[in-house]
């Protein structure tokens, strides 16, 4: 009747529009929350050696995910899921250093331990140190080299996103010869203790441990020789925290550590002149307690498979704070003088992750800055596995 043509009846389409006027696109994918990781120790516990000074995307904080349309590649290191896939590579786009140089305004959470450093978050580490230190001491003419050795093994679990329990077990020894060879003491023992960190806030944690040592000294002076067993009892408290400018991390540390020595007495015998001589010595005990501040300065590079890659340096400064004979030693000629107790030290080494789940760090070091005659130098190599 209007004029138009008749065309039959036509399909009536619905209304695609939302109640606020938005076209109706359909259901969207929920992506995962990629925030960076929330934790590291430290270090399990540092030897005192007695005797001298020394990965699917799965829930995300504050979001769910959902499954994804395509078949994942990869991992993202920072994901908190403790069940993530390891077979897959590292995503290269979510390396640290890349998500700075894109300008995220995301800052990576202060890792609980170093064996969380890099790998994906996971319920359980083990870790282990292998060091040394290599010191020489030719102050007041002492004439005196030591080398130490420990084998540092621990694990951890993860409690909660925010904190972590382990357990941790030190094998030590120790060879020190001095003045001109008339002294010669070994010593070798074991020590183990529990370890916690907690996470303060975004940037800060806080570790402690507590460590039981049991050691043999075995000692020659000239023509006697005689030995002892001593016990240590040693508590360590640190405050770690993280800060990200730019592609680089500042790694700040303060840690108090004191230890307890008891040393039974014993005998030193030998011949003099063919004629049997034993001198008896006490017992003795000393209390021996430091604080160390340092920083760290740190940054990430990528290797060409995608795997984090993380060289740093670090400066510190130790004050002994408590002493053994209120910090006087003997000198070349049996008198005793008392050194400063600052002294410096300068570290250096990377990071790196192999297979997503195995970190090591090797770190080499120069422990007497501002020490005359005083040289200590230090290796580790240390291991970590999570799963």
């Amino acid at each position: 009747p209007d004029g138009r043509p008749d065309v039959g009846p036509q399909p009536v389409f619905p209304d695609f529009s939302l109640p606020d006027g938005r076209p109706d696109v359909g259901p969207q994918p929920v992506f995962p929350d990629f925030s960076l990781p929330d934790g590291r120790p430290d270090v399990g516990p540092q030897p005192v050696f007695p005797g001298f000074a020394p990965p699917t995307p799965t829930p995300a904080r504050g979001g769910r995910v959902t499954a994804a349309r395509t078949p994942q590649t990869c991992i993202d290191p920072r994901s908190v899921d403790t069940n993530q896939r390891r077979d897959l590579p590292i995503c290269p786009e979510l390396v640290p250093e890349e998500a700075a140089a894109q300008g995220s305004a995301q800052s990576p959470a202060v890792p609980l331990t170093p064996g969380r450093d890099l790998p994906a978050p996971s319920l359980w580490n083990f870790w282990w140190d292998a060091r040394f230190a290599d010191i020489s001491d030719e102050r007041y003419e002492r004439d005196s080299d030591t080398l130490a050795r420990s084998l540092d093994m621990g694990l951890d679990r993860r409690i909660t996103d925010d904190l972590v329990l382990g357990m941790s077990f030190s094998l030590e020894d120790s060879s020190t010869d001095a003045f001109s060879g008339s002294l010669d003491i070994d010593t070798e023992g074991f020590s183990f203790g529990p370890y916690l960190a907690y996470r303060l806030s975004k940037h800060w944690a806080v570790d402690a441990s507590l460590t039981y040592g049991r050691y043999n000294n075995d000692v020659d002076l000239s023509v006697l020789g005689g030995d002892y067993d001593s016990e240590r009892f040693a508590g360590e408290v640190s405050l770690h925290g993280q800060y990200k400018f730019g592609a680089y991390f500042i790694r700040p540390k303060a840690s108090v550590t004191f230890s307890h020595v008891d040393s039974d007495g014993y005998d030193l015998s030998g011949n003099i002149l063919n004629l049997p001589v034993s001198v008896s010595l006490p017992g003795d005990s000393y209390n021996y307690g430091v604080l160390d501040l340092s920083t760290e300065v740190s940054r990430f590079f990528r290797l060409p498979d995608g795997q984090p890659f993380l060289v740093f340096a670090e400066l510190g400064a130790q004050y002994e704070f408590e002493r053994p004979n209120d910090g006087k030693i003997l000198t070349g000629d049996l008198n005793e003088a008392t050194p400063s107790p600052w002294v410096f030290s300068l570290r250096s080494g990377f990071r790196m992750l192999l297979n997503n789940n195995l970190q090591i760090e090797a770190t080499g070091g120069y422990l007497s800055l501002g020490q005359d005659d005083l040289d200590i130098w230090e290796g580790k190599l240390h291991v970590s596995w999570s799963f």
